[in-house]
């Protein structure tokens, strides 16, 4: 399908609201000003929205899956129940963000600031969250299997419950970190000198 390319036209056009379930899918919109947009619902599955504004836009329950949002601006978006699954968000700001239930599998995070955000019961399996700031995140009930955390910072996070079997915290910063309840097994790998048990972490069996 060939890439459509929404850059010749003004921020006008999407001052109006699009027909629910619209599809943009495969969209250009890198660098596009969609602030205060009503997207919901919308499908934006592999379109590329780098260094775009999204600050304040309505993005519940949008299909986002693949689509490039690195670089994007996130201010108070509203991202209820939307599918990010394996999208590049790299290097985004999403600090204090509500993303609760959001679907993140095998998402790309890496750089990525989600200090104070809430990320309750979120799947990031597979998901990619080197180098990313999770200061002070709430992560309880999160799923972390096979999850790349290698020197992200966790300081403070919570933690609690959270599924921890096969994650990657080598070189991270658990400062502070709320574990009580968190599930991990012997192939967790924890940061040098970590004794998740004193934590209250729960070893559990592989399989």
């Amino acid at each position: 399908m060939q890439e459509a390319d929404f850059n010749e036209f003004s921020d006008s056009v999407f001052a109006c609201n699009l027909p629910t379930h619209a599809s943009l899918f495969e969209a250009n919109l890198s660098g596009a000003n969609l602030s205060d947009a009503d997207l919901h619902y919308i499908n934006l599955n592999s379109a590329n929205l780098s260094e775009a504004n999204l600050s304040y836009a309505e993005l519940n329950d949008a299909k986002l899956q693949k689509t490039n949002l690195s670089g994007a601006n996130f201010k108070n978006t509203n991202l209820s129940f939307a599918d990010l699954s394996g999208a590049n968000l790299q290097n985004t700001n999403l600090r204090g963000n509500d993303l609760d239930y959001v679907k993140m599998r095998a998402v790309k995070l890496m750089g990525a600031n989600l200090s104070g955000a809430s990320l309750k019961s979120v799947d990031l399996t597979w998901a990619n969250l080197s180098n990313t700031n999770l200061k002070g995140a709430n992560l309880q009930n999160a799923s972390f299997w096979m999850t790349n955390l290698q020197n992200a910072n966790l300081k403070g996070a919570n933690l609690q419950k959270a599924y921890l079997k096969k994650a990657n915290f080598r070189g991270a910063n658990l400062e502070g970190a709320n574990l009580q309840g968190a599930i991990y097994s012997e192939s967790t790998v924890f940061p040098k000198g970590f004794d998740p048990s004193a934590n209250k972490a729960l070893l559990k069996p592989e399989y």
